[in-house]
């Protein structure tokens, strides 16, 4: 996926830009880019760097993903089109993401479009807890660094697989108080969120405090549909929901609640990756979801 070249393209009619850079992240990839009006309705489709070019400055976004190769799948073409738009790209990465081939590839490719990259735990902790002040100040300082150096803007993406239940209010807090910061200016923020961070909390906390939430929809990414709400009425429609899936089903969303890759979950429970897919997928119908952010959304709240 990174280890090849980015290739680019133009589009001439994304959202309001003249120009957008376009990459072909994926073998077999293809189709028009689309344009994008961000909202809860707008399809996430391929050429990614079409669509996250065109996100317009002001607008705050979180993805959640099962996967190393799902992260770099995304972040990636997410800074690869802000170089391209002329916006100063910064990447809060997981601090073992750098260990493995794909994030070695992954860090020489966007340090050539110019990304800087930190160690996001280091980051995001610089004292014995998460304290949001800090982080929102030196946003701004980027983004007067930016300016100062006639970038576009600024373009950061970070990731909360650090994050403990005991950070959980402290970092809605600061992620709520970023919309105040970054509205009406020359920024675009991306959190990303394993799904085992999301362990600490609640996953409808997190979409509510973003303008877009993203997820992968059978290895495209996809916007996240609006939550149901926490009606009794809703509770029980969970809960029979929930009821329905099978034992093999429930261990494998268990699973990947957890931030179990598909390898483990199919090694722990002696099946097949190929046996694990199709345990996801009957997952999914039973649930009336699109994606496995939203089945881990309802079998937390399930078990509440």
């Amino acid at each position: 996926m990174v280890d090849r070249p980015l290739t680019f393209r133009y589009s001439h009619h994304l959202a309001g830009h003249e120009q957008a850079a376009a990459c072909n992240c994926k073998a077999g990839v293809h189709g028009a880019s689309l344009p994008l009006a961000m909202s809860k309705a707008a399809p996430l489709e391929p050429p990614y760097a079409a669509t996250l070019a065109a996100i317009r400055h002001g607008s705050h976004l979180c993805a959640f993903y099962e996967t190393e190769d799902d992260l770099l799948d995304l972040v990636v073409p997410f800074c690869a089109a802000g170089s391209q738009r002329g916006e100063l790209c910064v990447w809060m990465m997981p601090d073992h993401l750098d260990e493995h081939t794909a994030g070695s590839s992954a860090r020489k490719t966007l340090s050539e479009f110019g990304t800087e990259i930190y160690a996001s735990r280091e980051f995001y902790l610089q004292g014995a807890s998460f304290d949001g002040g800090p982080i929102v100040r030196f946003w701004n300082e980027k983004l007067h660094q930016a300016i100062a150096t006639s970038h576009s803007g600024l373009r950061a993406t970070g990731d909360t697989g650090w994050l403990e239940q005991r950070d959980w209010h402290a970092f809605l807090e600061y992620e709520n108080e970023l919309n105040r910061v970054i509205a009406d200016r020359p920024i675009v923020v991306l959190c990303t969120y394993p799904f085992s961070a999301c362990k600490a909390g609640d996953m409808f906390e997190v979409i509510r405090a973003h303008r877009v939430a993203l997820a992968k929809r059978q290895k495209e990414w996809a916007v996240i549909e609006a939550p149901l709400t926490d009606s009794n009425a809703d509770a029980l429609d969970i809960s029979n929901r929930v009821g329905s899936l099978s034992q093999r089903e429930r261990e494998v969303l268990m699973g990947v609640a957890g931030g179990l890759p598909g390898k483990q979950i199919a090694f722990n429970l002696g099946i097949s990756i190929r046996t694990v897919e199709v345990h996801r997928a009957r997952t999914l119908r039973r649930l009336g979801v699109r994606t496995m952010a939203e089945a881990v959304r309802l079998w937390t709240l399930a078990r509440r």
